[in-house]
Formats: C-alpha cells, sequence, structure tokens
C-alpha cells in the first residue's frame, strides 16, 4: 500500500487541509495505465499528476464520497481486506495523494461556489398553469385553494391548459375560468387557443408543421394520453418567463414534512423519504401547514444561482452539506450554477401505478414501513403517503412533481408529447441541455389528492424491466464526452442527432442495443435486489418483513433467470405498440425533427406568450 512510486511525478501543487475536520473526495480525476504495472492520475480541473500502484488505484476508487481521511481508512479496509490492519499506512497513502492535489478538499470546493459577489435574486414575472383533463371539479378546488392564499406579486396570473376529451368537461372548465373565484387573472387555454399558437407559429415557421404536430396536436395522438403535449403548450406560452405548473388534482397546501427537519444537502433523488399511513384520516391527523403559499414558496427557488442558495443562511451546515456526496456530482456545479427545475414533495395520493415504488425507498424509510404494525398491503391500499425530503435538497437532476417549477428564461427541451414518461425524458434532456445547473427540492410537499378510487393502483408485482421507452431515456443520459463547453442549442442539436442516428440502426444492431440496455438494467436492480435482501434480513422479525423478503426473493428468481437466459427482447416486441418497426422509425424521426426545431418554436412562441 506503501509503495507509491513518484519517479514521473511532476511537482506537487499542495491542496493540504486547513483543519483536521475537512472532508475529501477522490473525485475529477482520470486515470490512465502507466509503466510496470503503475496508474498515472490526472486532476481534470488543474492538471495535478502523480503515479500510484495500482494497488492504492484501487484503494482511491472507493473514496470518491467526500468524508474524513479517517472514514476513507475505515472504507478502505472494509473493501480491501487484505490491507485491514494496515490504517497507518492507508493514512499515509492518502495523504500523500492529498498532498499532490489528487483529493478535493470539501472546504475549497465550497469556497469556489460561493462567489464574493452573488447577485440579486431572480425578479422575473412568474406565469401559474394549472393542467387538467375531464376533471373540472378538481379544477375548482384548486383554484378555490389558490383564492384562500395571499397572492405573491411575481405572479402574473393562472393558466389553465384545459387538455380534455370531454365536451361537457371543456364547458364547465371554460366556465369556472371565466368566473373568476378570486381576484386572481384566470386564463382559459382550450382547443381555440391551442390552435390559435399553432397558426402563429406556422406563420413565422412553415417549415416545422410536422414537428409542431408531433408536439402540440392532439389529433396526431388519438386516443392516447397527452400529457406532454400539454407541458409543452405551458412551456411554450410562458418562453422568458418563470413557471410554476400544478396538476389539477393538488390543493394548493404547503406541508412542513413529518420527519424531524435538516439543514441544505446536496445528494440525489435516491434519498427521498417517505411515510405511510393507514387511513387519510390518520394522515390529516398528522398534516403541518405552512402558511405560506406554495407559489410563493416555490417561486424564491427558481432560477436562484448555488452562490446565492450556499450564502442566504449563514446557519447553514456547509460541511453536512456536503458529508457523504459523491465529489463527481459536486465537481459538475460553480459559482453561477442555478435551479432550472424546481419540485416539492407529495402528501396523500402517490400517484404510481402500483407499489413497487417502495422497492427505491432509502434503508431508514423502508425500516420505517415494514417496522409498522399495520399490514403492509393496508398501508400501501390505503394511499396515504408523504414522500419528500426531509431538508431542502440539490440534485444533478430531476424528474417532475405535482407542482413543478421551471426556469423559461432559457432554453429548456420539449416533452415527450404522450405516455407517462414524460416526466423523466425532461429530467435527463434538461440535464444534457444544462449539465452545470441543479434540481432545487424543496423540503416541503404539495397535497394530493384525486377524487378517483385508486385501490386497484396498489399492487406489488415482481420487480423487472422490460424494452421500452424508458430504455431510450437511460441512452440520452449517457452524455458524450464532446459535449463539454457547448451552448444548449448546440445539446439539443445534439440530442436531436442521436436520436436520428438510432432511427436509422439497422435492426440487427438495435436488437443489440436493446438487449444489451435491458441487460444492464436487469443487472443493476438484481444487485439491489440482493443488497436490500440482507439488510431487510437484519430487522427487527416482523409479518411485514417477511411479506416483502418473500417479494425480494420472487424479484430476484425472476431477474437471476432473466439475466442467464438467452434474451428473447427484441425491437419487434418494443415497436408493437405502435404498430411495428417501420412506424418506431418513423416516430424517432418526428422526435428528432421536434428537438432540431424547438429553439425556433420557442423563439416563435415567446411574442404569443406575452400576449396571451
Amino acid at each position: 500500500m506503501t509503495s507509491i512510486s513518484l519517479s514521473y511525478t511532476p511537482d506537487p501543487s499542495p491542496n493540504r487541509p486547513s483543519t483536521p475536520e475537512d472532508l475529501w473526495s477522490f473525485a475529477g480525476v482520470n486515470s490512465f495505465s502507466g509503466p510496470s504495472g503503475t496508474v498515472i492520475l490526472q486532476n481534470r480541473r488543474t492538471d495535478a499528476r502523480m503515479i500510484v500502484t495500482s494497488d492504492v488505484a484501487q484503494a482511491l476508487s472507493f473514496c470518491t464520497h467526500f468524508r474524513t481521511i479517517a472514514q476513507h481508512v475505515e472504507g478502505i479496509e472494509a473493501h480491501m481486506p487484505a490491507l485491514r490492519g494496515q490504517p497507518e499506512a492507508i493514512r499515509g497513502a492518502l495523504q500523500n495523494v492529498r498532498d499532490h492535489g489528487l483529493l478535493q478538499s470539501a472546504k475549497a470546493l465550497l469556497t469556489e461556489l460561493k462567489s464574493d459577489d452573488v447577485g440579486k435574486p431572480r425578479n422575473t414575472p412568474v406565469k401559474v398553469f394549472v393542467l387538467t383533463c375531464d376533471r373540472p371539479d378538481l379544477l375548482e378546488r384548486l383554484l378555490s385553494s389558490m383564492a384562500k392564499l395571499p397572492w405573491p406579486e411575481e405572479a402574473l396570473g393562472v393558466w389553465v391548459i384545459d387538455d380534455s376529451k370531454e365536451k361537457q368537461a371543456s364547458d364547465r372548465n371554460r366556465e369556472i375560468c371565466n368566473r373568476q373565484l378570486s381576484d386572481i387573472h384566470t386564463h382559459y387555454v382550450g382547443a381555440d387557443q391551442r390552435a390559435a399558437l399553432i397558426d402563429h407559429i406556422l406563420q413565422q415557421l412553415p417549415q416545422a408543421a410536422e414537428a409542431l404536430k408531433f408536439a402540440l396536436d392532439k389529433d396526431r395522438w388519438p386516443g392516447l394520453a397527452t400529457y406532454g403535449q400539454a407541458r409543452n403548450l405551458a412551456q411554450l406560452l410562458s418562453v422568458g418567463y418563470r413557471v410554476i405548473v400544478f396538476d389539477d388534482d393538488t390543493v394548493c397546501q404547503a406541508v412542513a414534512p413529518p420527519l424531524a427537519e435538516r439543514g441544505l444537502r446536496f445528494g440525489s433523488l435516491r434519498e427521498r423519504e417517505a411515510v405511510l399511513y393507514d387511513s387519510a384520516a390518520m394522515q390529516e391527523r398528522h398534516k403541518l401547514l405552512i402558511k405560506e403559499s406554495p407559489i410563493a414558496l416555490m417561486a424564491k427557488s427558481i432560477g436562484r444561482s448555488l452562490s446565492q442558495v450556499l450564502t442566504a443562511d449563514g446557519s447553514i451546515n456547509q460541511m453536512a452539506a456536503v458529508n457523504g456526496v459523491d465529489g463527481n456530482e459536486l465537481l459538475r456545479f460553480n459559482e453561477s450554477s442555478s435551479a432550472k427545475l424546481v419540485q416539492a414533495g407529495f402528501w396523500g395520493d402517490p400517484g404510481t401505478g402500483g407499489a413497487n415504488w417502495l422497492f427505491y425507498l432509502p434503508t431508514n424509510s423502508l425500516r420505517r414501513v415494514l417496522d409498522d404494525n399495520t399490514p403492509l398491503q393496508t398501508l400501501i391500499a390505503a394511499r396515504s403517503t408523504w414522500a419528500g425530503f426531509r431538508g431542502d435538497t440539490i440534485t444533478p437532476y430531476g424528474s417532475m412533481s405535482a407542482i413543478t417549477g421551471v426556469d423559461n428564461t432559457e432554453l429548456m427541451p420539449p416533452y415527450l408529447p404522450v405516455g407517462r414518461v414524460e416526466d423523466l425524458s425532461f429530467g435527463i434532456m434538461l440535464q444534457r441541455l444544462h449539465p452545470n445547473d441543479f434540481t432545487y427540492n424543496c423540503a416541503w410537499s404539495v397535497v394530493h389528492n384525486p377524487a378517483e378510487n385508486r385501490e386497484d393502483r396498489s399492487k406489488l408485482t415482481p420487480i423487472a424491466t422490460r424494452a421500452g421507452l424508458t430504455n431510450l431515456i437511460d441512452w440520452l443520459g449517457r452524455e458524450p464526452n464532446d459535449q463539454w463547453g457547448l451552448s444548449a442549442e448546440s445539446r439539443l442539436l445534439e440530442l436531436s442527432m442521436q436520436v436520428r442516428r438510432l432511427a436509422n440502426m439497422s435492426e440487427g444492431a438495435l436488437n443489440t442495443l436493446v438487449r444489451s440496455e435491458v441487460l444492464s438494467k436487469q443487472s443493476a436492480l438484481l444487485q439491489q435486489t440482493t443488497t436490500q435482501t440482507a439488510t431487510c434480513k437484519n430487522f427487527a422479525e416482523s409479518a411485514n418483513r417477511n411479506h416483502w423478503l418473500k417479494f425480494l426473493a420472487t424479484s430476484g428468481e425472476e431477474l437471476g433467470q432473466s439475466v442467464q437466459n438467452a434474451s428473447v427482447e427484441s425491437i419487434d416486441q418494443a415497436a408493437a405498440a405502435v404498430g411495428g418497426l417501420d412506424a418506431l422509425r418513423a416516430l424517432g424521426h418526428e422526435f428528432a425533427d421536434c428537438l432540431s426545431f424547438w429553439p425556433e418554436i420557442r423563439s416563435a412562441a415567446a411574442s404569443f406568450g406575452a400576449a396571451n
């Protein structure tokens, strides 16, 4: 462990800790094969270099998360049994690597992220949108709840995007908007307004007719749920503004997290926690309302720079904010990184089509659910849930929540117009366009209370994955190295070209890609199933724990069979839902056209949105 070759190493650039309590991460470092089995390390930011033995390079691979030197020593011993009992040798090697500028200091990084001139808070006006479809009673409930709270000065009004299929529902929605339930200026956006926007854009951009039809025309997608089209419409009506979008089955109330709150933290979406209640009445007894409007709360964060976030509250424990966080995720940020997407948790119905989302909960939340005396299936069927973060959390990307804030003053990608993956695809494409920016996850939650009975959405089914749109999303999420430093417009064009190349691939190549993507996902799920099984066996004995272990065993058995057997997945199976491979290729070209025309479509829509 201590045999570190320095004979090829340039003069080091010291990166010593200011205090023993500093946290360190081996991140932002390239590794190259060196002479005689050594490894050459290069800090991508500073160009600091060093040659180390292969065992040191292996040990450093376990040090990507910010921790103290002592914690890294413990981690290396746990992962490399051959080095157990040699803490001083490990510590010496780590300190040597640190002193050569190959470990990133948390304190130094946080100092960089806080510029002296943090600028003024964003005061760009906010447009509030409500997306509704055939649920006028819920629309009226949401607008009434908005009227009960003070209206923020920066919010210009409410635009109701009516995506209803039934004329009776559209007529009622229009009447509700025209009635003006309060002093809030409410705009109704129905079929006529949608057509007017499309005509306005086509007058300036006739060559984008097919791309517009793909993104906005409901007749292009007969009989399908057009959730993404409604969001595209909201985006195009708000170019140059900050935007807050509500689903119609929410209530404009902000609820504090039911768990002990913590301070600001950098993290990931996998850290979202949950509490399940056995009934809506029980959840209501635990509700802690926040007096301020969700609109005002969210408006505070949209477009805010990272420097502003870190300096806004002197009480933020900045070292706690990065402790245990992957340094590679933090190094993507700089002081001018800003909140392009803002999300909140939900209080009430989880909004999912099943109960498998519990599989992705962090250990503490899963333990809480399984320790409950109420039978697991009863907890799931009650659909009375809190899910979110117990403190404001900065993540590299987001998906979407029942209330979502978007900084539409800069280029945003379009949503996939149909299906239920428009949230995931938008989050991935947004990160591709703005890789140095972040998603701000608020600690509070919004009330989510659909009217219809959703007990049929409470089934646990074995964890699995099949070929489909999620594979495309995963594929698009892998950013090529040659995208560094490009503008958002150039990045969106590259996304378009990627999709077009995919649509042009041979059937054999597509099958190879699909099977590789599915196997990659199955392998990851199998590993998570195995790890979670070992973890749950250490939970207290209970009926719920045993129920969950049986679910994990079934999932693991099916996944294990899937990864070992020759795949039956094919692109034809994935394409069957849209009419075959030729139809799928055509959709790919339509999507690519939409992406390439999108900046011009937004520019053409800006003047319409400013006047409507």
